[in-house]
């Protein structure tokens, strides 16, 4: 940080994070949409049913970390 700019360190302190609008760039969300259809589409190629294709791609990333241990596990038992 340069030296010759002031830091006002009181600024946010009044500021309500929990209830600040949440924006996203129209362009940023449609990325987003597009890898959520491309990863929906390459799914829909394996033999696994659309519930729970569409119920993968919802999930947050703690989920599908430890969905992604279950299967291999399940996977290791299976080579045995």
């Amino acid at each position: 940080m340069k030296k010759d700019m002031p830091v006002d360190n009181n600024y946010f302190d009044d500021f309500d994070f929990d209830t600040a609008k949440s924006i996203k760039h129209p362009l940023i969300k449609k990325l987003q949409d597009n890898v959520v259809q491309q990863n929906g589409d390459n799914l829909q190629d394996l033999p696994i049913d659309d519930d729970i294709v569409q119920w993968l791609l919802k999930q947050d990333d703690n989920t599908k970390r430890h969905i992604n241990e279950v299967l291999r596990h399940v996977m290791a038992v299976k080579m045995v």
